[in-house]
């Protein structure tokens, strides 16, 4: 009986101690002592498929809390919502941000919070958002993580590139090419002898170019002088034309004078004319001067005498 006894004794404190551990250990999971966590949110774009629940949070290295809840965020179905369970004493300020690291060759995720400055205020709840929002950043793995994705993609890339020009149509191409510029090459070589004078003349063609150049800056200096020679032609002629231009307008002004002029000039003539017939008539007017009209029945002295 007595051993009985103290079988039945150990077995049920191996029962007790049992259930006292698994009690701690749901009690650890849960949080702790109620009132010593709070809740805290962060959003992540990429990384949360590392995490799970009851996935450590660690404060500069230190473990303050775990994960309490991953899903996606209701409002913005491309990220997720994480809530974290973190110690009340852990100082959680404004300026604190979170991140998804990794852990060793395992690849198990947990989220390390940094910052959180002395001098910055608590973190507190805005707006009406459920718990505080805690500002996430890309960590180093995860900028690493996204790089080698980005390198593979871009191998894969080049990888299907290459194929398609690597195939048995180009391949067959790129050697008729070759075959085509080993045949030119052969040719080349046989007109080794022409090509090699062809260069002797444009070296010489390049020497008269060179000649022509040098003598340019004097052939231009010769061109400047003539354009300017051609200026002061064009001056003058245009100060003879100026003067031309004065004597018409001087002309223009003495046009009606020269006008009366010359009809005075027609009545003089006309005058001189009919004094020459007259004195073709009657000479005798030079030295009598021009008889006189006589009267009724008086007869003219000249008359009866002759």
């Amino acid at each position: 009986m007595e051993h009985r006894v103290s079988y039945t004794v150990i077995g049920a404190f191996v029962i007790a101690f049992g259930a006292l551990l698994v009690a701690a250990l749901l009690w650890l999971a849960a949080g702790g002592a109620a009132g010593h966590y709070e809740d805290y949110v962060i959003y992540l774009k990429s990384g949360a498929g590392s995490l799970n629940r009851n996935s450590p949070v660690k404060y500069h290295g230190v473990p303050v809390g775990h994960v309490a809840g991953v899903g996606l965020d209701p409002n913005d179905p491309t990220r997720a919502r994480v809530v974290l369970a973190i110690r009340a004493d852990a100082p959680i300020k404004q300026d604190t941000s979170a991140e998804v690291d990794t852990r060793g060759v395992t690849g198990a995720g947990y989220i390390g919070l940094s910052g959180g400055s002395p001098g910055s205020p608590p973190l507190e709840v805005k707006g009406d958002a459920e718990f505080p929002v805690i500002p996430t950043q890309i960590s180093g793995v995860t900028s690493l993580t996204t790089a080698a994705q980005d390198v593979a993609n871009n191998i894969i890339v080049v990888a299907k590139r290459l194929d398609k020009i690597l195939s048995d149509r180009n391949i067959e191409s790129i050697s008729d090419s070759l075959r085509n510029l080993s045949v030119v090459t052969s040719r080349l070589a046989a007109r080794s002898d022409d090509l090699d004078q062809a260069l002797k003349n444009l070296n010489a063609t390049l020497g008269n170019t060179r000649r022509a150049s040098k003598q340019l800056p004097l052939l231009l200096s010769q061109v400047r002088h003539t354009i300017a020679k051609f200026n002061a032609a064009a001056g003058q002629i245009g100060s003879a034309a100026s003067g031309v231009g004065k004597t018409a307008t001087r002309l223009r002004l003495f046009a009606p004078q020269a006008h009366n002029l010359l009809q005075q000039l027609a009545l003089t003539n006309h005058s001189l004319d009919a004094l020459i017939e007259e004195l073709k008539r009657q000479p005798n007017t030079l030295l009598f001067g021009k008889p006189v009209p006589l009267g009724p029945g008086e007869h003219s002295p000249h008359g009866a005498g002759g």
